[in-house]
């Protein structure tokens, strides 16, 4: 019996090149008549950076706290910006989407997602925008050898 995909979820950095990978992921959901979970993952700002930054502020500017949440607050106002263009942009019609806006590590992050929206499969380009990522691993790699449901890795273009 083969399985039914009735829930893809889609980890995006919302970058240009990310562009094909989101097209192939409402093609698809659209033939298999399933729903798109869309999740971009918000990486914090490490403490200590918010710390090194606070000792260049005035005595009166706001404490690290703060910075963080109101940061947080902004990336997420632009993220929604951005997923609401690619939405725009691809023409989505006949697919539902749900859009969801995790704080946290990628990899984890995607898991997490996974599991909390039940997920019968994860659709991700092979490469994403973060050197940090690069340096200390592929994020898709992570979630290939992490998850527990199938991984289809949509390749993106070298030219981008």
């Amino acid at each position: 019996m083969l399985p039914e995909f009735r829930t893809l979820l889609h980890p995006t950095d919302l970058s240009e090149r990310d562009r094909d990978v989101a097209g192939y992921v409402f093609a698809l959901a659209r033939s298999l008549g399933a729903q798109v979970v869309l999740l971009h993952v918000v990486e914090p700002v490490p403490e200590r950076t918010l710390t090194l930054v606070q000792q260049f502020l005035p005595p009166d500017a706001p404490d690290a706290d703060t910075i963080r949440v109101e940061g947080l607050r902004r990336m997420r106002a632009e993220t929604q910006q951005l997923v609401e263009e690619l939405l725009a942009r691809e023409a989505v019609t006949g697919v539902e989407v749900t859009v969801h806006i995790a704080e946290g590590m990628p990899a984890p992050s995607i898991l997490t997602a996974a599991r909390d929206f039940n997920a019968d499969l994860i659709v991700m380009g092979t490469r994403g925008r973060s050197v940090v990522g690069e340096m200390l691993g592929s994020v898709a790699h992570k979630v290939v050898h992490q998850a527990h449901v199938p991984v289809t890795l949509v390749p993106l273009r070298k030219n981008q």
